[in-house]
């Protein structure tokens, strides 16, 4: 699960340069450009967070600490999809848009995300985090 998981954070990050290029050149308002860049900062960042989760996946191999990583993954999805995309067919007047108040809950799917693997940090054991030099 942990190469998926780095996958999809590598394909969000790949997505959110293509629709920085597509803002720069499909954004007419300066209100607009603001909106967009909020939801391609947000995208990148936590397409990065993403990578990171899959990456350091192995320091939370069992119990709670597992469960809370996975919900960070859970949390850090959701609110790319309801934060980012809300706000991408807002400025883009899309006929299909996501209701207003989808990015607000999707802004707190990220709070959440980031709570929960300081969560999963907290709890898990201290031998799993300790840092070895040969």
């Amino acid at each position: 699960m942990s190469r998926t998981v780095s996958i999809i954070g590598t394909l969000v990050m790949a997505s959110g340069i293509l629709l920085a290029a597509a803002g720069a050149h499909l954004v007419g308002s300066i209100e607009a450009e603001k909106i967009w860049r909020s939801a391609n900062q947000m995208q990148l960042v936590h397409g990065l967070g993403l990578c990171a989760l899959g990456l350091f996946r192995h320091y939370f191999e069992r119990g709670l600490a597992y469960r809370l990583w996975q919900a960070a993954v859970f949390f850090m999805c959701s609110g790319i999809t309801l934060f980012c995309v809300t706000l991408y067919l807002k400025v883009l007047g899309a006929a299909f848009s996501l209701p207003a108040y989808f990015a607000p809950i999707g802004g707190m799917s990220f709070f959440f995300a980031w709570l929960m693997l300081a969560g999963a940090l907290v709890v898990s054991s201290k031998k799993n985090l300790r840092v070895t030099s040969n």
